[in-house]
């Protein structure tokens, strides 16, 4: 089958462009060009040259697979984005899944919700299925997990980086395979974030994989509401959770946590919301005060970045961003040794 009409289009998807730019670069006519796309008229060996110029394309691109995703296809971790970044962040992932898998791998996990639901779950609901990841990977209940990344390479999910300098990837913190296949599962996230944000990014798409891939019977929104559920209860489960927050905490208490834990103070303070240890009152009163302190987006206490074995691949646009080298397969970041002292002196400064 010939998918060199799809493939352009995933080009053009994948720098933000439309038609008439496009056109230009392949040095046609809009309406010609809108053909080829169609597949009404042939993609001729000069069209191929001429993009694989412009573009630095690998000499097989045109006789790749097509991508299967819409849009609407992907569980995203993200803020709004338009319809033109979309469809760039769509392309981004599909390519960047397609290059990462190697010919012949087979997907060895079991997703633990194998049937589709049409409203939004319970929190028992998703800490179930949370607590169950946690012993398929082999955690116990109640440990601080060191590293999310290789909690996802042990059971056989492909990690990587997502990066398209032409996204406004501040707004997109991981996309994840939509759909269970042969193919292993494969989560793309942006590591340009804090350390603490990218762990719950990455078991936030760990929820959606093991939720989400049978089938996309519930809304967007009510998918992205578990996945972040599953997160916070894979990463700070309830009977350790219960045992450490007081309803008096401070900030400070809440930063000590952080350290330990390896997750934001804003996600300790939901998470004591959402387990009833704090009321609405507290809750709502935390995070006035932290943001009053301005760290809605730049808190205290440092948590390492935690790289993936495969590295993101260079994906053909017009400028490229330099992602950096994997780290070995051996680093586990500690969070609370370190972190314990600094954040003492923190609250002594204030």
């Amino acid at each position: 089958m010939n998918n060199a009409h799809h493939r352009l289009q995933t080009l053009r998807a994948l720098n933000g462009l439309t038609q008439k730019e496009f056109a230009a670069i392949l040095g046609v006519g809009q309406a010609q060009y809108s053909q080829i796309e169609k597949g009404l008229r042939a993609l001729t060996p000069a069209h191929k040259v001429s993009a694989q110029l412009h573009f630095n394309l690998d000499s097989d691109y045109f006789d790749a697979p097509a991508l299967t995703y819409t849009a609407t296809s992907l569980n995203y971790r993200r803020q709004k984005l338009s319809v033109r970044h979309l469809n760039m962040a769509t392309a981004t992932f599909g390519l960047t899944e397609q290059a990462v898998r190697s010919p012949g791998q087979s997907n060895p996990l079991d997703v633990l919700a194998t049937t589709p639901v049409a409203s939004r779950r319970s929190l028992a609901t998703v800490e179930k299925f949370a607590a169950e990841s946690r012993e398929l990977i082999g955690i116990k209940p109640d440990a601080v997990i060191n590293n999310v990344t290789r909690c996802l390479d042990r059971i056989g999910i492909i990690v990587t980086g997502l990066t398209n300098p032409l996204l406004p990837m501040e707004r997109i913190d991981g996309i994840s395979t939509p759909i269970r296949s042969q193919a292993p599962f494969v989560t793309a996230l942006n590591y340009d974030v804090p350390g603490d944000r990218l762990r719950f990014s990455a078991a936030h798409e760990l929820g959606h994989i093991m939720m989400h891939t049978i089938g996309h019977d519930g809304s967007l929104a009510d998918r992205e509401a578990e996945a972040d559920m599953f997160a916070s209860a894979f990463l700070l489960p309830r009977e350790p959770m219960m045992d450490l927050i007081a309803p008096d905490f401070t900030l400070e208490s809440y930063a000590r946590l952080k350290a330990k834990w390896g997750v934001s103070i804003q996600a300790l303070v939901r998470r004591a919301r959402d387990l009833g240890i704090i009321g609405y009152n507290r809750y709502r009163s935390l995070m006035i005060q932290i943001s009053s302190r301005g760290w809605r987006k730049n808190e205290p206490v440092h948590i390492p970045v935690e790289m993936p074995l495969t590295r993101a691949p260079s994906l053909p646009t017009l400028g490229h961003a330099e992602t950096a080298e994997a780290e070995p397969a051996t680093a586990a970041p500690k969070h609370a040794s370190s972190q314990m002292a600094s954040v003492t002196n923190l609250f002594e400064k204030s």
